[in-house]
């Protein structure tokens, strides 16, 4: 397969068929005009293409994802609002950008856009750069627990448990950090989705209220 061949059906054919010639491509093909297309295939209106280009982008050019525009940044924020296949690989991405990717994290932990706000506070709780700015994605998460909005609410408390020694998580875990004081009013919001209608809440709530008291034994 010539490398015209290539590009057309990355640009024109199916996903599957892009899955299959990816697959067995000259390594050669993978460069800046690839990597370009895939980037603009990210808004397109079927999601199954954007989140293919997502996953070739992870798979073939993290390192060019580790140098990301501010354009491309911010597209990945935006991706945190689509199919929820779409909204894992972007937070993926997010955290291949390092604190590019964190960054626009914490800037759009505030937006009006509930949606994308919890989406947003999910994506700073599978960052692997938290370390990096412990203390401000701890802050923005204890704001998100005491939040009008209860799936905001109950997505910080996720997110706080996620990089918590209590769940022990190396990949996601902040170290060096003295949780006691969040623990505190994390039982505080545990306690409250004990009682909450939402199934799926009230066992949430009961499991971490569980695990935050038996880490003060």
């Amino acid at each position: 397969m010539t490398k015209d061949e290539f590009i057309n059906i990355i640009r024109e054919g199916s996903v599957d068929k892009k899955h299959q010639v990816i697959q067995d491509a000259d390594p050669t093909f993978f460069d800046d005009t690839l990597f370009n297309i895939l980037v603009s295939q990210l808004e397109n209106a079927d999601y199954r293409v954007r989140f293919s280009a997502l996953y070739y982008l992870i798979d073939k050019f993290s390192k060019e994802l580790s140098e990301p525009t501010d354009e491309l940044a911010n597209l990945m924020v935006k991706l945190l609002k689509d199919k929820a296949i779409v909204i894992d690989r972007a937070a993926w991405a997010l955290s291949i950008m390092g604190e590019i990717g964190l960054n626009k994290l914490f800037k759009n932990a505030h937006t009006k856009d509930s949606k994308l706000r919890r989406n947003v506070i999910w994506a700073i709780g599978r960052n692997t750069n938290l370390n990096l700015k412990k203390e401000k994605a701890i802050q923005i998460l204890m704001e998100g627990i005491q939040d009008k909005n209860e799936e905001i609410r109950f997505t910080s408390m996720c997110s706080l448990i996620d990089i918590s020694p209590l769940r022990n998580d190396d990949y996601y875990m902040i170290k060096g950090y003295d949780f006691t004081e969040v623990y505190k009013k994390m039982k505080a919001t545990a306690k409250y989705f004990m009682e909450s209608d939402n199934e799926s809440h009230r066992d949430f709530g009961k499991r971490y209220f569980i695990w935050i008291e038996e880490e003060k034994k």
